[in-house]
């Protein structure tokens, strides 16, 4: 299994349109497009961070998954009426883990 740690820096002022889009919108299509995700925190020392995993099989079903979820209409739609008073994030980025193999597994369906 591979997990997507996320860390989304938002604009000042974004963080709550973004949490009400992961709520209302985010949350219930990737549950229809099968992608796992889970723990959702905000920064104690970064009032504009919010971070998250995706889990995924491998790589393959992330690149499978990933660009059906960005062209999504669903998404897109709620993408662009969150962000008509502008963006919402000032910088995203990912990393990729893997287990080691004493670690002891965890179901991670949602």
């Amino acid at each position: 299994m591979i997990r997507e740690l996320r860390t989304y820096d938002c604009n000042p002022g974004k963080m709550p349109v973004l949490i009400r889009r992961f709520e209302d919108h985010t949350r219930g299509i990737w549950d229809r497009l099968g992608i796992r995700y889970s723990d959702f925190w905000l920064s104690t020392e970064d009032p504009n961070q919010l971070i998250y995993f995706l889990f995924w099989d491998d790589m393959a079903e992330r690149e499978a998954k990933w660009p059906t979820f960005l062209a999504d209409p669903q998404w897109i739609k709620a993408r662009d009426e969150s962000e008509a008073n502008g963006k919402l994030l000032a910088k995203l980025t990912s990393h990729y883990f893997t287990t080691i193999a004493f670690t002891k597994p965890m179901n991670h369906t949602k």
